[in-house]
């Protein structure tokens, strides 16, 4: 009885072994902890090999501060542009030099720095709320962009902005837990099972609440936040909204975005002078041309989850065209 309890757990050893090794390349993402600067909620481990088959297929190195950058934010005189989101900016299901920053990046050839510090489950609210503190650590000389996949929250997540009371967002890196997260495999479970909880709330969604936002006067005071910290560091500030694109049964693309919300988001943006892009002309008119989505890939379902390599090249174009005066937003 011993002898074969032994043979289990020895054979359960290299299972879990051989699990792991196959994970470093299927489902490798570094261990993040809490951001000391305060210019995200929490930051991944610095110069630390990922992989991700989940959606498409990425492998690369964060950076010495553990931010998606394709360069080390210790060998840059200055930051130009700094681009803050959420895990669509993030963007580890793309090769880096696919993702908005290198792309927009590429586009003034090398002349302005964008650095990057979009961190998986930072959606606007909690760029906002740390937007002092990305300013005061990074100091962009010219513009600071914020991606959002809603324009759609409550007035109750919009205050809690205002008042300083928005949850943060913890890291569990210490401890068993901490311990544990060393396991590709058994964050691929984690991952797994949280998808599952979460199955009805997706990714790129255009309601972030369960409650219809009427009352703008909180929207106007948190897109206020936004003005008055920018124009204490002198910087100019850009919102990009990418929805999601759905297709009816005829194949005709659609978005299904709050048209109030979305006009006041604008309206407002305008009288705090934030400069507001919309892509959803963008997808669209790239849909009905080429055919083409901005978000899925080829292991996921078409249209659904994060930004694919078309959403990023179309975005950086966009930025690019409004920050060189080729358009007007």
């Amino acid at each position: 009885m011993i002898k074969w309890i032994l043979k289990a757990f020895i054979s359960g050893l290299l299972a879990f072994a051989l699990l792991n090794a196959l994970c470093v390349i299927y489902y490798n993402i570094p261990v993040h902890s809490d951001n000391p600067t305060g210019a995200t909620e929490y930051v991944f481990e610095s110069k630390k090999f990922y992989s991700r088959m989940t959606e498409g297929y990425a492998s690369g190195y964060t950076n010495d501060e553990g931010f998606k950058n394709s360069f080390d934010f210790a060998d840059i005189d200055n930051v130009d542009i700094l681009l803050m989101g959420s895990s669509h900016m993030e963007a580890y299901q793309v090769d880096q030099k696919d993702n908005v920053s290198d792309r927009l990046m590429n586009s003034f050839n090398g002349s302005k720095t964008v650095y990057n510090i979009g961190t998986s489950s930072h959606n606007l609210l909690h760029c906002v709320s740390n937007l002092r503190h990305a300013l005061e650590r990074y100091a962009p000389s010219e513009y600071v962009i914020i991606e959002t996949s809603s324009v759609s929250f409550t007035d109750e997540e919009y205050e809690k902005v205002c008042s300083k009371t928005l949850e943060h967002l913890s890291s569990y890196d210490r401890g068993i837990v901490g311990a544990l997260q060393k396991s590709p495999y058994l964050r691929l479970i984690y991952m797994r099972l949280k998808n599952s909880k979460e199955k009805n709330t997706a990714i790129n969604t255009d309601s972030a609440g369960t409650e219809d936002v009427k009352d703008y006067t909180h929207l106007d005071a948190f897109l206020e936040i936004v003005s008055s910290d920018c124009i204490d560091f002198n910087v100019k500030p850009i919102i990009f909204y990418h929805p999601a694109i759905h297709l009816n049964s005829d194949g005709t693309p659609y978005v299904k975005t709050d048209g109030e919300d979305l006009r006041q988001f604008k309206e407002i943006c305008g009288q705090k002078q934030i400069i507001f892009i919309d892509m959803t002309d963008t997808f669209i008119d790239k849909y009905n041309k080429e055919k083409l989505l901005p978000h899925g890939f080829y292991n996921t379902s078409a249209g659904t989850g994060h930004l694919n390599k078309h959403g990023h090249e179309m975005i950086a174009q966009k930025l690019y065209e409004v920050l060189t005066g080729d358009e007007v937003s």
